[in-house]
């Protein structure tokens, strides 16, 4: 499925720069250099979230979580320096 935009609601970039010290041009930038296949895990709302591990123009890589609205929008839940070996593991792969 092809992504036509990137949203980060207002409360979640709030929280992106406070608790994560993440910028919202960051995440477009991960979402910019990803080319590989969107990961999948269970929401505790019921929705289908995803993930990618992306880097910046900075080469930071950040793992973006994220839903597909019905507009084909990709509506980010949380971004972050990806925590533990195996997520970095899986970005110096590609």
């Amino acid at each position: 499925m092809r992504l036509d935009e990137v949203y980060i609601p207002p409360s979640v970039e709030e929280k992106l720069s406070f608790k994560h010290g993440v910028a919202a041009y960051e995440v477009e930038e991960a979402f910019d250099d990803y080319r590989g296949p969107w990961r999948t895990r269970s929401g505790a709302d019921g929705r289908r979230r995803y993930y990618i591990l992306g880097r910046t123009r900075g080469g930071r890589v950040l793992k973006v979580i994220f839903f597909v609205g019905d507009d084909r929008t990709a509506v980010v839940v949380s971004a972050r320096s990806p925590s533990g070996r195996k997520d970095e593991h899986r970005h110096r792969r590609r």
